[in-house]
C-alpha cells in the first residue's frame, strides 16, 4: 500500500475513534509531521545497511505514526530519535549470538517489545519481545534465546497493512483479536 493511500484510509478510521471511545483524544493518535527524508542517508550509513523502498517512501512523507490506543500500542519512531538512539547505543542493531545479523529496529509498543527490519532474512518485519544487553563494545544486541523473533510481514508495506487492520479491529471492537504487538495478527 502506497503511503497516500495508507494515510487517507488510517485518518479515516481514527477519525471514528471518539463515536465509539468518548475519552478517545485525537492528538494522541497521530502521523508524526513533518517528514525528515534529510535523515534517511545518515540512518541507512549508522547501520551500514540499504533501506527497503517503502520504508523509505514511508519516511519521505511522514516522521512516524503515533497509536497508544490500538493494542498495546504501536509506536514508530522518528528518524532524529532513532538515529540518536543508534549513536547512544538504546535501541539493538544487532543479534545476540549471530553479530552479523543487522536489524532495523523503528518502532515499539508500549511494553518496550520492538519493530524491526531484519535485512539478512528477506528485510521481514519481526517483533522482537524479550531482551537486550549493552555488551563491551557500546552495541546493543537483541538476546533471541528466551524468544524467537516473530515474523509479522515479509515487507514495510504489509506491516503498515498490519497496522491498518489493527486500527479497525481496534474500532470494530473484533473479539479474539490478535493485535501486532501481541506477536501476532489477525483473528
Amino acid at each position: 500500500m502506497e503511503f497516500d493511500e495508507f494515510h487517507s484510509q488510517l485518518t479515516n478510521v481514527m477519525s471514528k475513534y471518539r463515536k465509539v471511545y468518548p475519552y478517545y483524544q485525537e492528538s494522541e493518535n497521530r502521523f508524526l509531521m513533518p517528514a525528515e527524508p534529510e535523515r534517511l542517508p545518515e540512518f541507512e550509513a549508522l547501520l551500514n545497511i540499504k533501506l527497503p523502498k517503502d520504508f523509505v517512501s514511508f519516511y519521505s512523507k511522514c516522521a512516524g505514526l503515533l497509536l497508544p490506543d490500538v493494542g498495546n500500542s504501536i509506536l514508530l519512531h522518528p528518524l532524529s530519535l532513532l538515529v540518536d538512539l543508534i549513536k547512544s547505543s538504546a535501541i539493538p542493531v544487532l543479534m545476540e549470538n549471530a553479530p552479523s545479523i543487522r536489524i532495523v529496529t523503528f518502532g515499539k509498543d508500549a511494553g518496550g517489545n520492538m519493530f524491526a527490519i531484519i535485512p539478512d532474512k528477506a528485510n521481514g518485519i519481526y517483533y522482537l519481545q524479550g531482551e537486550f544487553i549493552c555488551p563491551k563494545d557500546g552495541v546493543l544486541m537483541y538476546l533471541h534465546d528466551v524468544f524467537e523473533p516473530k515474523r509479522v510481514a515479509d515487507t514495510f508495506s504489509e506491516f503498515l497493512d498490519a497496522v491498518l487492520e489493527d486500527a479497525r479491529a481496534y474500532l470494530e471492537q473484533r473479539p479474539g483479536w490478535k493485535y501486532l504487538d501481541d506477536g501476532l495478527y489477525g483473528a
